[in-house]
């Protein structure tokens, strides 16, 4: 019988909130290069998504991600960088990818169904349950 593939560790970091500024930038868009990641942009919900570094609670994982999903997929090897919006239930309510590789777009996809499907404590703001955003970075690899 056949031994199961097992996946290399995902290494999830938490990346800090964007420094604020007097107006909001204009995006422009970069050449991507053979060297470099393309940053792939989502549209992202209303700005009543408080960013979790900012609340008096972060928001927590309840449960894990479902690392299934990324069986069989091939990584580049560069970080890929997810927004998640999560409501005041805690549910992720949408997945915005801030940067992937051109190579790992199917892969980024799939990390977006999966954390999806991950539930989160709430984060708390003065007492109150609010919804937030959470920059995270990823990258699969053997350590």
């Amino acid at each position: 019988m056949p031994a199961a593939a097992t996946l290399p560790p995902l290494h999830v970091q938490l990346l800090p909130p964007p420094a604020p500024s007097s107006r909001a930038p204009t995006p422009t868009p970069a050449a991507p290069s053979a060297a470099t990641p393309a940053v792939t942009q989502a549209a992202a919900p209303p700005d009543a998504f408080i960013a979790s570094t900012q609340l008096d609670q972060p928001v927590l994982p309840r449960s894990e991600p479902d690392l299934k999903q990324l069986e069989g997929l091939g990584f580049t090897g560069y970080p890929i960088r997810l927004r998640l919006f999560i409501d005041s239930q805690g549910r992720v309510v949408d997945v915005a990818v801030l940067q992937a590789s051109s190579g790992d777009e199917e892969a980024a996809a799939h990390m977006k169904t999966m954390f999806l499907a991950t539930a989160y404590v709430p984060g708390l703001l003065h007492g109150r349950v609010v919804p937030a955003r959470l920059d995270i970075e990823l990258s699969l690899g053997v350590i």
